[in-house]
């Protein structure tokens, strides 16, 4: 098995174990290629990713994951498996009104609410809204942008490129 390939199911399984326990908000943090996510908590929603109100999850883990993923031999994103991850648990955590998410550190409030639109159900996103203290019209204006994220991540999977 490609050294990706194992690391994408170890991160597979890991958010599975995560879902185990959904009475907080999940979010996997990574660079903004998404080639490593480490997964954290918030005590509150914030429309910023703040390091220090962050507490991480399962870093033992990741460690294992990351050395996987030093031997990846061509480019990858994570960017589609742990979408994909992430939407599969995201109803046991939002029936106890948490949240998944899935960006990088630098993400703003509206790059940081299309996420959690895109993963979560209408009512965890209004949640996010109303913590945030921002208009849905903010989260819209990164549709064209987050939506060509999409579309590269997916021509690079169809081209061999996780």
């Amino acid at each position: 098995m490609r050294p990706i390939d194992r690391a994408v199911n170890r991160y597979e399984r890991l958010v599975d174990r995560l879902a185990e326990t959904p009475n907080r908000h999940l979010f996997g943090i990574g660079d903004p290629s998404l080639e490593c996510v480490r997964f954290y908590t918030f005590e509150q929603l914030s429309g910023n990713l703040d390091y220090g109100c962050a507490v991480e999850l399962a870093s033992d883990e990741v460690d294992e994951i990351e050395r996987d993923l030093l031997n990846a031999d061509q480019p990858y994103s994570l960017l589609l498996p742990l979408v994909a991850k992430l939407r599969s648990v995201s109803p046991r955590f939002n029936s106890l009104a948490k949240v998944v998410f899935l960006g990088s550190w630098g993400m703003g409030p509206g790059e940081i609410g299309w996420m959690i639109r895109s993963l979560n159900n209408r009512s965890c996103f209004e949640q996010y809204l109303e913590a945030c203290s921002i208009e849905e019209e903010q989260v819209d204006a990164y549709n064209e942008a987050c939506e060509r994220d999409f579309k590269e991540a997916e021509q690079n999977a169809a081209s061999g490129h996780h």
